[in-house]
């Protein structure tokens, strides 16, 4: 029968109707070393399981990782 249509989401995308707030995330996540389209695409898809929560809880962990990652290049750079 051909390629078949997707629906919509039942949700506007991510970007439309969103404050500076929220494109902070994709922002925060491209900070934390994520391409920008990775970053987009990654918002889209927790807002479109409706689990804003889980997009701000997934931001902190990755920016830890950032953390961790710079901390331990500080400390091995220190030690030459």
């Amino acid at each position: 029968k051909g390629a078949t249509r997707r629906r919509p989401p039942s949700r506007p995308p991510f970007f439309v109707g969103r404050t500076c707030r929220d494109m902070t995330l994709v922002e925060r996540m491209v900070a934390a070393g994520m391409s920008q389209d990775c970053a987009a695409e990654t918002a889209m898809w927790y807002m479109a399981q409706g689990d804003d929560e889980g997009l701000e809880t997934y931001v902190i962990a990755l920016e830890a990782l950032k953390e961790m990652d710079t901390r331990r290049e500080l400390h091995l750079v220190e030690r030459k």
